[in-house]
């Protein structure tokens, strides 16, 4: 592919080292930083490259038009100039909140996407974004055979520009260049970018394109969820059914028991280990590795979503963070530096001032989902003695009362980890090392690739199947529509 790099953009100072913005210089030989950073360069080089070989060159954004009025009709939404001369998208607007949001999303999606594809349900949606399911329209070619007809996953937000996220005091620009020979420069999401750069990793979605229409982008890529019979547009355009991924919280049964033995659950976290990898390669980490962020398809391949929160350094200052952010959510990955700084208190803050490692942050939080696959629970967080049951950390009820959390956390502090006996001596390595009380103790990324334990699964000749989940089979049953 030639690149063209005569293309200049304009980076707010407090900006500069995003991934956003750097990912186009790392590509570029002749930039500073692809010179100062070699091995970054020929990692995000290689994978650029690949990506747009297995996307026969064809562009990232494709949006071409617009409907804003006051001036704005005919300009496209992803363009330079317009990210940086527009600020009408820096706010939430009343459209999106309640019970109308997935709607209003699915009303702005951009019509060449509806043009291509029929919307058929529903696989998540929260307070900034929904994930519409769609499959591709019949032709001549295929239309007899609707097996043939490829699925994705559309997930429609609203569009913040980089005027509009500056003025809003937005820690981090919200979109970036892509990276092309494409005469003017396109802006898609972040999220988006880091994709691409992903595109050759089984471990993450595959990004299929974006739209950036007005004020919501849309990002289309592969889905994660089962083959269902009812995945077919009748009624056309009705998004209200819900077709839920199984994420690793099904990977715990509700009797606190592991749905997986431990060669499945080792298969899962060495693909959990991968993505990790694969992300350390360019200097990125995941900044929310938890139980709705991973997904599980038929076959124990296992995914991590969400990209939107990652975290990118160039330099080893920067991968230290000041804040624990969103703590209360978190209680069930709650580290022992975290344990001891936040004491007694209890849904009192959202985000505590602890300046950390980031890298260590997430290591932590990867082990946490080791140990609750394995074990059907959290770490420490074992049954009372007097033959209650254990607290369901990701309950509100729980993860904001005292009563739950005050004992756990003294154990967390002081005692030694509960390790499941039956487990490989192998696994118990692993889980030991990763749990030690000082995080100058644990394994980084790189050591951890030494322990054999993430290898054996792939020795093992079964043919792997997921378990049937009594939980996840209850919530598909009753087919709740948004």
């Amino acid at each position: 592919m030639n690149w063209n790099w005569n293309m200049r953009y304009w980076t707010p100072e407090y900006w500069k080292g995003a991934f956003c913005f750097t990912a186009r210089d790392l590509v570029n030989p002749q930039s500073e930083l692809a010179q100062r950073y070699p091995h970054l360069y020929q990692v995000f080089r290689h994978r650029l490259e690949s990506a747009y070989a297995a996307r026969d060159n064809r562009p990232v954004s494709l949006c071409s038009h617009t409907r804003l009025p006051h001036g704005y009709k005919g300009f496209r939404s992803d363009t330079d100039s317009f990210q940086k001369k527009n600020e009408l998208f820096g706010f939430c607007d009343s459209s999106e909140r309640g019970k109308n949001a997935a709607r209003n999303r699915m009303n702005n999606m951009c019509s060449e996407i509806t043009d291509q594809m029929d919307v058929y349900g529903t696989a998540g949606q929260g307070s900034f974004g929904s994930v519409f399911l769609a499959r591709e329209r019949s032709d001549s070619n295929n239309q007899n055979n609707p097996e043939n007809l490829k699925h994705y996953a559309v997930k429609v937000q609203q569009h913040n520009t980089l005027l509009g996220a500056e003025n809003t005091g937005h820690r981090g620009p919200p979109n970036g260049p892509v990276p092309d020979n494409r005469k003017s420069l396109r802006y898609v999401p972040e999220e988006a970018l880091i994709m691409l750069f992903l595109t050759d990793s089984d471990r993450f979605p595959t990004l299929d394109a974006v739209y950036t229409h007005d004020r919501y982008q849309a990002i289309v890529m592969s889905p994660c969820i089962d083959y269902n019979t009812e995945r077919q547009p009748s009624p056309p355009k009705d998004h209200s059914r819900r077709f839920p991924a199984l994420t690793a919280r099904y990977l715990l049964t509700k009797d606190h028991k592991p749905l997986l033995n431990p060669t499945e659950g080792g298969k899962v976290a060495t693909q959990l280990f991968q993505a990790m990898r694969q992300l350390a390669d360019m200097n990125a980490w995941h900044n929310d590795i938890s139980v709705n962020n991973i997904l599980v398809d038929e076959n124990l391949n296992a995914q991590m979503i969400d990209l939107g929160d990652f975290g990118f350094a160039l330099e080893e200052r920067d991968f230290f963070e000041r804040h624990y952010m969103y703590v209360p959510f978190q209680e069930y990955q709650l580290s022992p530096e975290l344990a001891q700084y936040i004491s007694n208190q209890v849904g009192s803050a959202v985000n505590f001032e602890v300046p950390h490692d980031a890298r260590q942050e997430s290591m932590w939080k990867f082990a946490t989902m080791i140990y609750g696959i394995l074990h059907g629970f959290w770490p420490w967080n074992e049954a009372p003695k007097d033959g209650g049951r254990h607290p369901d950390l990701l309950n509100h009820r729980v993860y904001t009362d005292p009563r739950h959390l005050l004992d756990r956390r003294h154990r967390i502090l002081n005692a030694p980890l509960p390790i499941d006996e039956n487990l490989p001596q192998d696994c118990k390595d692993v889980l030991q090392a990763l749990f030690s009380k000082n995080p100058e103790d644990r394994p980084t990324l790189a050591e951890l690739e030494g322990y054999p334990w993430f290898s054996q699964w792939a020795r093992e000749t079964q043919y792997f199947e997921r378990p049937f989940s009594r939980d996840f089979q209850k919530v598909c049953s009753r087919r709740k529509r948004y």
